[in-house]
């Protein structure tokens, strides 16, 4: 009995959380979660994306680059038509000299570049008496993982001048 007003009540007093509101809060934090589980994964596919194009670049450049100071122009001409050369590559996109440990491979295509024709009145920017252009089309097919049975492929194009 309460004692100051005469009338029987329970001494324990409810306080807490009812059961719809817990379901609610719970209901809200696992939403919550999900988007961020879902912005998490989506910034790992970005970043292993942007570290694979990264990579490609710098293998890009090496082939290149190998191709530019390394094999004189008219070699690069004796090639044409053919897979000539074939580069290998570890995981990290550095330049091996054999296929041990190699995870990417780059087999280049070189063709004849035919370039446009200039405008009216203007000369072309190699000797009129040549016989092919010089310029040559590299055609790069990268392959990765070397070891896998259907390896991933990305074809990029350039051209070689001669200057």
């Amino acid at each position: 009995m309460n004692k100051r007003n005469g009338l029987a009540s329970n001494s324990s007093s409810k306080s807490g959380f009812s059961l719809v509101e817990v379901a609610v809060a719970l209901g809200i934090a696992g939403f919550a979660l999900i988007a961020i589980l879902g912005l998490l994964i989506a910034n790992v596919q970005t970043s292993m994306g942007a570290k694979e194009e990264t990579v490609t670049a710098d293998m890009v450049q090496d082939v290149l680059g190998d191709l530019k100071t390394q094999k004189s122009f008219a070699t690069l001409q004796g090639h044409l038509g053919t897979s000539a050369y074939t580069y290998y590559f570890d995981a990290d996109g550095n330049l091996l000299t054999s296929n041990a440990g190699a995870f990417y491979m780059c087999v280049t295509d070189l063709r004849v570049a035919v370039p446009p024709p200039p405008p009216a009145g203007v000369p072309p920017p190699w000797p009129s008496n040549t016989a092919k252009p010089p310029l040559i089309a590299v055609t790069m097919t990268f392959s990765w993982p070397v070891s896998a049975a259907h390896p991933n492929q990305s074809v990029l194009n350039a051209t070689l001048a001669q200057f």
